[in-house]
């Protein structure tokens, strides 16, 4: 009896623990809820690379050219416009192409640029002889640096009053026949000594004795002073002076010059040479020609010098003789004057007694 009691006792608790097993959970641990992170959709635009070519270099192209004159467009118009007058007529007369321009860089010279004349700055002219050293560059506006051996820089030397005198003597007596030249100058200063004098060596230097042939045979030139320039009895004096001795062609000192004085001599039918900036040069008158500031004939003449394969020591600029009257002074008697002025501006010609 008490065997079945304890048999029945065990099933018993065999048969409630096979029931709380069966309540409990395999895993006795408090599960972790698990996060499910959003998903976030990215708003930022898409940046597109892009991609810029490279700009091409462009090669300014060679100036097919003998001469190139360089004129900036802030330089000296009027001086540009002179020099480009006279060197494309030497470039014509010579066969010779030539071509103005308002910028220029070395790779621009090629192998057919003889001669470069430039308008720029000191400073930039000597940059393009520096770097085109096989091409002769002439710069009108002076040096910068050291010397180069193609840089030809114009030193601006102005004329003396002695060297226009002497010029303007040699010009009268070269166009007036029996050489009868005379000059007024200023009494009593050493100006005046000057004109007086330039201008008679100037003369005689053309025509030595400067004697006439033909009556009145006297020897010239003549030279009347003046001491009061605002007197007209003063300068009618000396001007009759010369007149009543058959001169036929008279320099005036630039100092003393007048309207009324240049009328007077114009209405005996004088011919004359004057100055630039002479008081009176706007008067009608027989006008040989005009002594003015010498740089265009200089650069001419140096481009000249320069294609012929001459050498150049200095390049100076002095005075020549502008605005000439052909039907005076014809080309031929033009060629020997520019001779001796270029002559007088090396130093080869004396200008004073």
């Amino acid at each position: 009896m008490k065997e079945s009691r304890l048999k029945n006792w065990f099933a018993l608790t065999l048969v409630a623990l096979l029931f709380l097993s069966a309540c409990v959970a395999p895993n006795s641990q408090t599960p972790t809820p698990s996060v499910i992170a959003p998903t976030l959709e990215s708003t930022l635009p898409t940046v597109t690379e892009e991609i810029v070519p490279t700009a091409t270099e462009v090669v300014p192209a060679d100036i097919q050219a003998d001469i190139i004159l360089w004129t900036p467009v802030d330089g000296n118009g009027s001086l540009a416009q002179d020099l480009n007058g006279k060197l494309n007529a030497y470039a014509s007369e010579q066969n010779l192409t030539f071509l103005q321009v308002d910028q220029l860089s070395p790779v621009q010279l090629g192998g057919m640029t003889r001669v470069v004349v430039s308008l720029a700055s000191a400073d930039e002219t000597y940059t393009l002889a520096q770097s085109a050293a096989n091409v002769p560059v002439i710069s009108v506006l002076g040096s910068a640096g050291t010397a180069l051996p193609n840089l030809y820089p114009m030193s601006a030397i102005t004329a003396t009053p002695d060297q226009a005198a002497f010029l303007a003597g040699y010009a009268l007596a070269l166009v007036t026949p029996e050489y009868r030249v005379g000059v007024i100058s200023q009494a009593g200063t050493a100006l005046g000594q000057q004109y007086s004098g330039g201008f008679i060596t100037g003369a005689r230097f053309y025509c030595g004795l400067c004697r006439s042939r033909f009556a009145p045979v006297m020897y010239y030139p003549l030279a009347v002073e003046v001491t009061d320039p605002a007197s007209q009895a003063d300068w009618q004096t000396a001007a009759d002076t010369l007149l009543t001795n058959a001169i036929s062609g008279v320099f005036v000192q630039p100092e003393i010059s007048s309207p009324e004085l240049i009328s007077y001599l114009a209405s005996k039918g004088v011919r004359l040479v004057g100055v630039e900036g002479q008081n009176g040069l706007e008067t009608q008158a027989d006008w040989v020609g005009v002594l003015s500031s010498s740089v265009s004939a200089d650069v001419v003449n140096a481009v000249n010098t320069i294609i012929g394969g001459g050498e150049i020591s200095s390049l100076g600029e002095g005075v020549d003789l502008t605005l000439v009257d052909e039907n005076l002074m014809s080309a031929g008697k033009q060629i020997l004057f520019e001779r001796i002025r270029q002559q007088m501006l090396d130093g080869l010609v004396k200008t004073l007694p």
